[in-house]
């Protein structure tokens, strides 16, 4: 499994908009900072389920009036960055 990081950069140096998700762990979220274990909410496992989502996913550009050449553009880049895998 490959990072988000080195693929959000390849895709972005190739004209393909990223964003990062927000999502996974909220508590993590710098909104969440104020908050104190026990007082507000309380954990029920180690969220490294969500910790993972937070840290490695991402939204992809979208728009409804793609072409059939752009979205074989997108795909082709994604093609060509895991060449290396």
């Amino acid at each position: 499994i490959t990072k988000r990081g080195p693929l959000v950069d390849f895709l972005e140096k190739n004209g393909i908009e990223t964003r990062s998700m927000f999502g996974g762990n909220i508590l993590r979220h710098p909104m969440c900072e104020k908050l104190k274990e026990g007082e507000d909410y309380r954990i029920g496992t180690t969220l490294d389920g969500a910790n993972y989502i937070m840290e490695q996913s991402f939204w992809l550009t979208c728009h409804p009036r793609y072409t059939p050449k752009e979205l074989k553009y997108i795909v082709d880049v994604f093609a060509k960055y895991y060449e290396n895998y």
